[in-house]
């Protein structure tokens, strides 16, 4: 009694499955738990963000694109269909997968950029997973559909016979091989500035804005006259950008000017502010001019409470920036075109670098201040020069309150920014 034999077992097709790009499909998955595992900056995050990003995609892609392996010179074939083209060796797949791997990436961060998932390290990292896994399972069907001395295979013993043969292969080989390079330092390179743009400097900024009839900030809408005595509300933004934590006082002065030049100095209040690196604060005031009739320049002047304390007088020359407004008070014979617009300005400062990261605004009105960051809370105590109120009131705002908060932790970005430098998903 004879039993059938069986040619092939069942894991034949398992078999022939190309070891590359098993190999590529499941180091793309494991990629993408590291990436979204390890915290960002860490060396093993980086380690594997780099080749699921430069080579993976397009390794895959060429695959797809050239399931066949490269066939001997023409002159050397004995066939006609061994003169058709064929596919390409290792060396310039290699060298093809880079390039692709950097033309694919930034289309689709743009795409991804435009869905709802956004750019985060989980979406950015899962989307390139995504398309590598697909597109090697497209590049298997198209390299199984070959026949088997067609189909590519990933072989050393090859690539070392073509680098030992003649002089014209060995040349060939040497060219592929320095294209490779090339292309892997112009992604390297690439990668880097996208990576860690060039930092704009340590900076503070200071704004003033008034709130329009929807609530939003604009920075024009102060009133040309007032009453005397007559509040104006105005916003007082300070945006931290020194990298440490930074105290600031802020001096606000009525100036009389003639000819240009100020004549006149009167202090109107202090604001103090203590915040962290990255962190920005509103603060709404009420500033009434003392002058009873006559057009005044109200100005705005930080002051860095590291350098010391504000001077006596306090100028413009002195101070790390000053913002100002323009407003008659009363009846004035001043023309409209001797009045200078309102002027923003910002001045760069250096600063040290720290990872702490809190912010306070010292100011002494109850109902209007705005100031926070994250959760962090924010004391306000605030002094009016020759003013009763300065008995100071201190007002401790949580960060979350929408009616007397609000702060920016905005930050320099790159389209990697959130596979190697945030956690934010």
């Amino acid at each position: 009694m004879s039993f059938p034999m069986v040619s092939q077992t069942r894991f034949g097709a398992v078999r022939q499955y190309p070891t590359d790009l098993a190999v590529s499909s499941i180091a793309a998955v494991v990629a993408y738990y590291l990436v979204t595992t390890f915290p960002a900056g860490s060396y093993v995050r980086t380690g594997v963000a780099l080749p699921l990003l430069l080579f993976l995609p397009g390794y895959a892609l060429t695959s797809a694109l050239f399931p066949a392996a490269a066939r001997v010179a023409r002159e050397q074939a004995q066939t006609v269909e061994e003169r058709r083209p064929g596919g390409i060796d290792t060396v310039e797949r290699v060298g093809l997968a880079v390039a692709l791997s950097l033309a694919v990436l930034p289309m689709l961060v743009i795409a991804l950029a435009l869905t709802q998932w956004h750019l985060t390290t989980g979406s950015v990292a899962g989307a390139v997973t995504v398309l590598i896994v697909v597109v090697s399972q497209l590049a298997v069907v198209r390299r199984l559909q070959l026949a088997k001395p067609e189909r590519y295979t990933v072989s050393f013993a090859d690539g070392f016979a073509r680098v030992r043969g003649d002089e014209e292969s060995v040349v060939a080989t040497a060219a592929s091989i320095l294209l490779v390079l090339a292309v892997a330092v112009a992604g390297l390179a690439l990668l880097a500035g996208l990576i860690a743009p060039l930092s704009a400097g340590e900076y503070t900024e200071l704004g003033l804005y008034t709130e329009d009839e929807n609530g939003s900030l604009v920075a024009d809408g102060f009133p040309s006259t007032v009453e005397p005595g007559e509040s104006i509300p105005i916003v007082l933004t300070i945006e931290n950008h020194e990298g440490t934590e930074k105290e600031y006082t802020v001096v606000v002065q009525e100036q009389h000017l003639e000819d240009g030049e100020v004549v006149e100095r009167t202090e109107l209040r202090e604001i103090n502010a203590r915040m962290g690196d990255g962190q920005s604060i509103d603060a709404t005031r009420n500033i009434t001019p003392e002058t009873t009739e006559g057009t005044v320049r109200i100005s705005f002047l930080l002051f860095d409470d590291d350098d010391g304390e504000p001077p006596t007088v306090p100028t413009e020359a002195d101070a790390l920036e000053d913002v100002y407004f323009w407003v008659t008070v009363g009846e004035d014979d001043d023309e409209p075109g001797e009045l200078e617009p309102t002027d923003v300005s910002i001045i760069e400062s250096d600063g040290e670098t720290d990872d702490e990261a809190n912010a306070t605004l010292e100011t002494g009105d109850e109902a209007d201040t705005g100031a926070g960051d994250d959760g962090d809370e924010a004391e306000t105590d605030d002094t009016a020069a020759d003013d009763d109120e300065a008995a100071a009131d201190d007002t401790d705002a949580a960060a979350g309150d929408t009616d007397d908060t609000a702060a920016d932790d905005d930050g320099p970005s790159s389209i990697l920014e959130e596979l190697f430098g945030s956690d934010d998903e």
